[in-house]
């Protein structure tokens, strides 16, 4: 979910006028597809693919294209493998299985991010 507050902030809160790019890391842009499997009803409601929030995020035209840069797991059980990618973006696949993997212990993700970031200067 932090990515879909960052992605909040740059569309709605005038976040693109401080913020160079965005690197989304296993964002669920369109839901979680284990959603179902959450405790609280809320949020099991709002994140999945049907759910009213993400329908939201996506009828909103996505702002600065160019700049957002989607990272996705080749498996991710969690939010799903083409879940993680806004319409025309930067859209990567990362050699790995699983959403946590992904972005808490897989070094060629924090590679790739550190990468993306020296790209842009």
């Amino acid at each position: 979910g932090g990515g879909l507050t960052c992605y909040e902030y740059l569309q709605n809160r005038d976040g693109w006028s401080r913020t160079r790019q965005f690197i989304a890391v296993g964002t669920p842009f369109s839901g979680a597809q284990l959603s179902f499997l959450m405790v609280i009803h809320t949020a099991r409601e709002e994140m999945s693919p049907q759910g009213a929030y993400i329908r939201s995020v996506l009828q909103k035209p996505i702002q600065n294209k160019d700049k957002i840069y989607c990272l996705g797991a080749k498996y991710d059980e969690i939010v799903g493998s083409k879940n993680s990618f806004l319409p025309g973006t930067y859209q990567e696949v990362i050699d790995v299985v699983g959403h946590n993997v992904l972005h808490t212990i897989w070094t060629p993700t924090f590679k790739r991010i550190a990468e993306l970031m020296v790209q842009r200067h």
